[in-house]
């Protein structure tokens, strides 16, 4: 396997650079973590970018996102990643051109694939039923650095405390206006009196965002100075703020895999999150899972596990031990078998 003359597999990755100056992505942590531990598996890798006019050439290819066509048409296998549906889904929280991108490269480049990575059951079940695509869809779920992400840590200085954590981008499907509502209903309450919202996101540049709808549902439920607005948090910050937090708030509407939950759990943090698509799967019963459009339903999961520290240190034991199944070690092995699979 691999190149003639050695057992070293090569693979060259598209849109795969991590990006040191700007501010991280979903995407630019999956490329960095799956990287770093396929290099730590022996895998050479590369970025097809940097091919062109180079004599030795990759073993597979491996597209890491939608939308960007290889550079390259090397006759060699053609992986792609999809991370989820989103766009079809929640239209709304991108731009017109930015969805018909998307379709246009799954109509062109899903029958040319040679096996598609997708990193849950419910992301698997939504493309294998998407037209012409022939290639096997396998699921590799995503891993988090429990070196990083651990208990017991800091919050970053001028944190309220005591405080609930949300971390996403501000866009439809998050459904943070939602959280702001549920929230009020609960500081309102007996046990929320002392707690302060915090949410670690912002709009991303590019895509249609929900800041003016999320200030003025902050402003209209009398909650200036209840919620904390923390904009992106950079990465050495952000396993202090999930350590912090008295639960993680993550009421989305659609997730492909839902990281900042693993991350959490990670940190040894109660989660209280959505119902539907990855999350489940990512929760497990770890964490108290609500109907996300249910504001009621999530005041409540926040109160029950604030108010009963018993089920919060149970969800906190549960969580942590169910963050350690997920290793980007194990997401490189899985990936790898990928590769094998199709060069064997």
């Amino acid at each position: 396997m691999g190149r003639k003359g050695t057992n070293r597999l090569r693979v060259a990755f598209s849109a795969s650079s991590p990006r040191e100056t700007e501010r991280r992505t979903g995407l630019d942590n999956y490329a960095r973590c799956l990287r770093h531990a396929l290099r730590a598996a022996g895998v050479e890798c590369a970025d097809c970018a940097c091919l062109e006019g180079v004599a030795a050439r990759p073993d597979v290819i491996h597209l890491l996102a939608p939308g960007l066509p290889p550079p390259l048409a090397l006759g060699v296998p053609l992986i792609l990643t999809v991370h989820d549906l989103a766009w079809r889904r929640f239209p709304a929280d991108y731009y017109p051109d930015a969805v018909r991108r998307f379709e246009q490269f799954l109509r062109e480049w899903l029958p040319q694939v040679a096996a598609v990575i997708v990193p849950s059951t419910s992301t698997l079940r939504e493309v294998a039923a998407w037209p012409g695509l022939k290639a096997p869809v396998y699921p590799v779920p995503m891993g988090v650095d429990t070196g990083l992400f651990r208990p017991n840590l800091p919050p970053p200085p001028a944190t309220p405390t005591p405080y609930i954590l949300n971390v996403a981008s501000w866009v439809g499907r998050k459904n943070i206006p939602g959280l702001i509502r549920a929230f009020a209903g609960f500081a309102r309450s007996r046990y929320g009196g002392d707690y302060s919202l915090v949410l670690a996101g912002e709009e991303i540049p590019g895509m249609p965002g929900k800041g003016r709808e999320i200030r003025r549902a902050i402003a209209e439920d009398g909650l200036t100075e209840k919620v904390s607005l923390r904009g992106y948090v950079p990465d050495e910050e952000l396993p202090g703020l999930y350590a912090g937090a008295g639960l993680l708030a993550f009421p989305s509407l659609e997730e492909g895999f839902g990281l900042p939950v693993l991350e959490a759990m990670a940190c040894g943090v109660p989660v209280v999150t959505g119902n539907r698509s990855s999350l489940p799967e990512v929760v497990g019963d770890a964490g108290i899972l609500i109907d996300p459009e249910d504001r009621r339903e999530l005041a409540a999961g926040m109160a029950a596990v604030l108010h009963d520290g018993a089920l919060a240190a149970q969800l906190r034991r549960a969580g942590w031990e169910r963050a350690r199944r997920f290793t980007w070690e194990r997401t490189a092995q899985r990936t790898l078998e990928v590769y094998r699979s199709l060069l064997a």
